[in-house]
């Protein structure tokens, strides 16, 4: 099962503009990226990629070393901690073995009451 997962990652007009081309030819190498676009007009790169194959993490990683800084605002920082929370818990909970369909709630209360002494 796929997690497909999109995101924009807006670049300073004047300081990445100019290397849009490079962050996006970066990141098409990326294993797992599925499409990478950037929208001259409000200077936005928009990815898509395959959870399952690579986290925001990584792209961070592929970004900045093809020369991107990454804004440095509280702000900025909480943003991308929370998407690589967000991430991690849902790759987590794809591991999780699925809840079993037949439990009813009625019936778990009565087995356990039998097995409960007084």
């Amino acid at each position: 099962m796929s997690i497909m997962k999109h995101r924009r990652i807006a670049l300073n007009h004047r300081k990445d503009g100019p290397n849009a081309e490079r962050f996006t030819a970066a990141l098409q190498e990326g294993v797992g990226v599925t499409e990478v676009t950037y929208d001259k007009e409000k200077c936005v790169l928009n990815i898509s990629y395959n959870l399952n194959m690579i986290t925001f993490a990584q792209i961070e990683n592929i970004l900045a070393k093809a020369g991107y800084t990454w804004p440095d605002s509280f702000l900025q920082r909480t943003k991308r901690s929370w998407i690589h929370f967000s991430e991690e818990n849902e790759l987590e909970n794809a591991k999780a073995p699925s809840a079993p369909c037949c439990s009813h709630p009625d019936e778990i209360l009565a087995r356990n009451k039998r097995t409960v002494s007084h």
